[in-house]
């Protein structure tokens, strides 16, 4: 293979059109999986407690060896449980390792149980010996036989596993393939500090401002659907169908969004180089009450998500640096504006007399740091 092309893990999510047969299977899987993950954390939880009173590191418990010996009791005690795939209930409670892995680094809250009601459901069916694979324009998958399905793309790789999902009434499935190869993109010699904000998406270095989608259309229609849903009688028939209409609306935003902002990230790694961006605590910032709603649809963390894996995979740099004072810092003179609020949006440096806009000058500054040698720099490439 030639040194410029990479080796990446890559994904491609699909729409499923199961028979009524396999909708059935699917389901019966989907509430296996959940009751393997619910079990595993019922009797992982009460080792969990017993330990951490003798004072010992519970961590070194919650592992593969574990979940088996757990998951081959329940296979003893539950026969309908060989129905299922059995990759899938492996998967569960490899899900249920993780989440704990998550809580013990502190990057999430102690797992929950799942729930039946949850208006997305799903199971993973992990590939060994070639029991998931495409053959003329479906998916086979063991125990489920050959699925139609629509928006595959040519796969060129290894299919790792498959993630089956149901929200409200439709089916998909996350294909995730490794030894994807990437051809690096052309080099431009350009780069850019990006500023992220509410009113507009990012807030480019060179003055230009990327507008946020317009979700309006979008909005409106998932208000009244809640509007209505309140008023049905709780798990009514009606009740039901109106709350698989509020899923799939809350799922053409999510679309939308993700489309959109796809395109966006594409053309920035198509187009620099080098890309600055700020480390925001955004899940402190959703602690404000005022702004959480308008920063949870600006959709911030999904663009530096593709940011991050797009720069790795063509070959590009993503630099991350503090986000201190950006704002309140004239990129000018270096002069900090104290006193600058949330409300101001141009301001005038009293040491310069420079009249700047608070977003350029933000991505100005961003820019300034990476080109200063800032050492809380961190470089993903």
């Amino acid at each position: 293979m030639n040194e410029d092309f990479k080796e990446v893990k890559k994904a491609v999510k699909v729409q499923l059109y199961p028979t009524n047969e396999q909708k059935i299977l699917f389901t019966k899987n989907i509430n296996h999986a959940r009751f393997v993950f619910n079990k595993i954390k019922e009797s992982s939880e009460h080792t969990y407690k017993i330990i951490k009173e003798h004072n010992i590191q519970p961590k070194n418990i919650i592992n593969s060896r574990f979940c088996n010996i757990q998951l081959s009791q329940l296979k003893k005690s539950y026969k309908f449980l060989y129905e299922s795939e059995s990759t899938s209930l492996q998967a569960s409670y490899e899900n249920y390792i993780q989440s704990m892995k998550n809580f013990f680094q502190k990057r999430a809250k102690f797992p929950r149980y799942k729930s039946k009601r949850n208006p997305v459901q799903s199971f993973k069916v992990k590939n060994i010996n070639n029991n998931v694979r495409i053959e003329h324009g479906k998916i086979k998958i063991a125990k489920h036989g050959f699925i139609r399905l629509r928006g595959l793309r040519k796969i060129k790789g290894k299919i790792q596993h498959i993630t089956i999902t149901q929200i409200a009434n439709k089916w998909f499935a996350s294909i995730n393939y490794s030894k994807a190869i990437t051809k690096p993109l052309k080099k431009t010699g350009k780069k850019i500090g990006i500023d992220v904000g509410i009113k507009d998406l990012a807030i480019l270095s060179t003055g230009k401002k990327i507008t946020k989608l317009n979700s309006a259309p979008y909005e409106e229609k998932i208000t009244k659907l809640q509007k209505n849903l309140s008023r049905k009688k709780h798990s009514s028939k009606n009740w039901e169908k109106t709350r698989k209409k509020l899923t799939l609306a809350h799922l053409k935003l999510k679309n939308a969004r993700n489309d959109y902002i796809q395109k966006i990230t594409w053309k920035l790694v198509k187009k620099y180089d080098i890309i600055v961006i700020e480390d925001l605590k955004i899940s402190n910032m959703m602690k404000n009450h005022k702004l959480a709603k308008n920063i949870a649809n600006a959709s911030w963390h999904e663009l530096k998500r593709q940011l991050q894996y797009k720069c790795e995979w063509y070959n590009k740099e993503l630099i991350i640096i503090n986000p201190h004072n950006t704002s309140k810092e004239c990129n000018n003179c270096g002069y900090i504006n104290k006193e600058l609020t949330l409300a101001d949006r141009e301001w005038t440096c009293p040491k310069c007399a420079n009249t700047h806009d608070r977003d350029i000058n933000a991505a100005n500054n961003i820019l300034n740091r990476w080109n200063n040698g800032d050492s809380l720099v961190t470089k993903i490439s």
